[in-house]
């Protein structure tokens, strides 16, 4: 929380002129005293916002020094290669929750830089909406590339949130599936809407396509209508689905036909390869897989979920993250129980949408010694 002040008292045109230049980003409240509802409302927001300074003028030379009316709300930005300040003037209504949003879309620059000091003000940003430029910074195809991508983040600044992400960013590009070979290219990434549970993506130009006329443009303006469907990050998949266990392999691009399926009731475990917990879980997975293997109704399934996407709706928190898709309601139910055969079969039995039997393993053995 912020201490002492909200907002720095601006009582000479001196003091306006150094508080904007404090820092890249300022708000002044240009007001008439500390009274009534338009200071309550600024206070609010200045002692919530920690990242961003906070001025305040009462004084009307400050105000006619600053060219702004008595009430004007003005944030001031100014960043690295800008020649001089820009201003924006607040036109909503004098609520806290409004000025607030107001502030976080506009205190960004056109282009942001993906950073550890930026992630917060992007992710926290009212805009829900990031488009990715994947690029290598200095290289004449980023420059081509970061002149098209500029001028599209323009046409578009208050939709959308223009991020530039270097290269050499490992965990992003893994995250969207881009390999450094494929820079640049342009993803959209948008944060979960009510009733989903993860972020969306969606794919666009490639290195390719991407300077070609118009073609950022029409990619932006057919997401923005709604015009788009989500990309899913899918390994390939591989050639025999069923493993010698019985444990089905889910990639991104079979997911929905395997585990969508209205005549299979499915169990998935969201795993990844360096999870110790997953590791420990292998060989129970094994076991449930044979034991289900000649039960064609049951679908014993694994998705390795850092190398492929789950639908928007299913939230994968941690490893391994289990779930059950009924055949009769596919909606998902985190399993919770034991991590054993025992749990899991107890489990399918209680909750499968199609009934079943399974073998006895005494009937088992002696089938197989008739064989």
């Amino acid at each position: 929380k912020r201490m002492g002040p909200a907002a720095t008292q601006l009582n000479e045109t001196a003091h306006l002129d150094d508080f904007k230049s404090k820092t890249e980003v300022v708000v002044v409240g240009f007001l008439e005293s500390t009274e009534g509802v338009a200071w309550k409302e600024f206070e609010k927001v200045a002692k919530k916002m920690d990242d961003v300074e906070f001025g305040v003028s009462h004084e009307k030379a400050v105000h006619e020094h600053a060219k702004q009316k008595a009430g004007d709300i003005v944030l001031y930005k100014k960043f690295s290669g800008d020649a001089e300040h820009e201003t924006v003037v607040y036109s909503g209504e004098m609520k806290a929750d409004d000025l607030e949003n107001w502030i976080g879309i506009h205190q960004l620059p056109v282009v942001v830089e993906f950073s550890a000091a930026t992630s917060g003000k992007i992710f926290g940003s009212p805009i829900k909406s990031q488009v990715l430029l994947f690029c290598d910074v200095g290289s004449p195809s980023c420059e081509d590339a970061m002149k098209i991508f500029k001028e599209n983040a323009k046409s578009n600044y208050g939709k959308i949130i223009a991020v530039s992400v270097r290269n050499d960013n490992d965990n992003v590009l893994n995250y969207f599936g881009v390999e450094k070979e494929e820079t640049p290219c342009v993803f959209i990434a948008k944060s979960p809407s009510p009733g989903e549970k993860g972020m969306s993506k969606y794919k666009g130009p490639t290195k390719e396509t991407l300077t070609n006329d118009g073609e950022l443009s029409k990619f932006l303006s057919s997401y923005l209508s709604g015009e788009l469907k989500p990309h899913r990050k899918s390994a390939k998949p591989p050639t025999s689905l069923v493993d010698e266990h019985g444990v089905t392999t889910l990639v991104g691009s079979n997911f929905d036909e395997i585990v969508l399926d209205p005549t299979k009731d499915v169990l998935v475990e969201f795993y990844a390869p360096w999870c110790g917990h997953c590791k420990q879980l292998a060989p129970i997975y094994d076991k449930l897989g044979k034991e289900f293997q000649d039960i064609d109704s049951v679908v014993i399934a694994k998705m390795d979920a850092t190398a492929n996407d789950p639908p928007s709706n299913i939230d994968v928190q941690g490893f391994p993250t289990i779930k059950f898709f009924k055949a009769t309601d596919k909606t998902p139910v985190d399993y919770s129980g034991d991590r054993t055969v025992k749990g899991f079969r107890k489990f399918i039995k209680k909750n499968a949408g199609t009934n079943f039997e399974l073998k006895k393993k005494g009937k088992k053995k002696a089938a197989e010694q008739e064989l």
